[in-house]
């Protein structure tokens, strides 16, 4: 009864009768099947359908897979994630939205050491990125391997230098870390080689995640072997840069002489940012607006002064000096 009211049902003219079918279904090598009512009606249903789907579909968005480490760090967040959810439910007024934080929110003028897991893990993460860098471009693999000799951190951003000194070998590598969910991410670093069979130096980027944008200039490097006067400081690259969803951000790096133990920085807008002196190097950066490098009417302004006014030095003894001009290159080998 079911068979014949299937057959009674069946469109006199189907996809299988037209003469397209009949022509490819002649040129088929395969045997032959003879299909049941049924079984013909079903083929036919599967073959209009797939007839009508879209040889375009849509792409499946990309979908970075975790390693096991960001696996765990993510899913321990979770219970913290739901307590913040349900607290901001429970707190926030009807209507309204609690909008994220900026990781800037979080930086401080004063910086203090990195240390425990965030020292471990930025520490690992910035050697695999100055190292493939390095790699990338010379095919040589582990020019750092030693811990840094520059670690601080500002909130959830952390800076670190790794440096080699052994004449004629000169190696530098830096960071600047992110943590975001405790997964360290780089959001600019520099990387200068020099003395070995494949000397490099450049700007390694930024992990894709951040979307960062960044410009380096350079003040000039010191001879190998110069020493710097007492009671100074050397300035010896400044950066830009901007990272999308958090803002924007200025940085300088460069040496110390051997009596000075501290140094505060006089930005270009007057406000103060303590530099972490360490190991003969310093580091100050803060978050800020790209630099003010003038104009063509009132003269360009590409050198320190557009990001420092000045710097306030503590010497060993426990002297501080105010006002005092950061050196450069021009200081040394075009004195002013």
């Amino acid at each position: 009864m079911i068979r014949k009211t299937i057959s009674e049902n069946q469109p006199e003219n189907t996809i299988a009768d037209n003469p397209e079918s009949k022509l490819l279904r002649a040129l088929d090598s395969a045997p032959t099947t003879v299909l049941t009512n049924t079984t013909q009606i079903r083929s036919e249903a599967r073959l209009a359908q797939i007839m009508a789907t879209d040889p375009n579909p849509a792409p499946v968005p990309y979908r970075k897979r975790l390693t096991k480490p960001q696996l765990i760090m993510r899913l321990a967040a979770i219970p913290a994630l739901a307590a913040a959810f349900i607290a901001g439910s429970v707190l926030a007024p009807s209507g309204t939205s609690i909008a994220p934080v900026p990781a800037f929110a979080t930086w401080t003028s004063s910086p203090t050491p990195l240390t425990g897991e965030r020292l471990l893990a930025a520490t690992e993460r910035c050697l695999d990125f100055v190292n493939w860098h390095i790699a990338s471009s010379s095919g040589d693999h582990d020019y750092f391997t030693t811990e840094p000799v520059f670690a601080e951190q500002r909130g959830d951003f952390a800076f670190l230098i790794f440096a080699e000194w052994n004449d004629p070998v000169s190696k530098k590598g830096d960071c600047l870390i992110l943590f975001r969910d405790e997964i360290p991410l780089v959001v600019t670093g520099l990387v200068d080689v020099t003395g070995t069979e494949h000397d490099f130096a450049g700007s390694g980027g930024s992990d894709p995640e951040l979307w960062v944008s960044s410009a380096t200039w350079s003040f000039g490097a010191l001879a190998r072997g110069t020493e710097l006067p007492p009671n100074s400081v050397f300035l010896s690259e400044a950066r830009f840069g901007t990272i999308r969803d958090e803002g924007s951000f200025n940085l300088i790096v460069g040496q110390v002489a051997d009596d000075v133990v501290g140094l505060t920085v006089v930005r270009a807008d007057g406000e103060l940012t303590v530099a972490t002196v360490e190991n003969g190097l310093f580091v100050a950066w803060w978050p800020d607006e790209r630099p003010d490098f003038g104009s063509a009417a009132t003269g360009w302004n590409f050198g320190p002064g557009a990001w420092v006014r000045s710097g306030i030095i503590e010497l060993e003894d426990g002297t501080i000096l105010e006002n005092q001009q950061l050196l450069t290159s021009m200081d040394f080998y075009n004195p002013r």
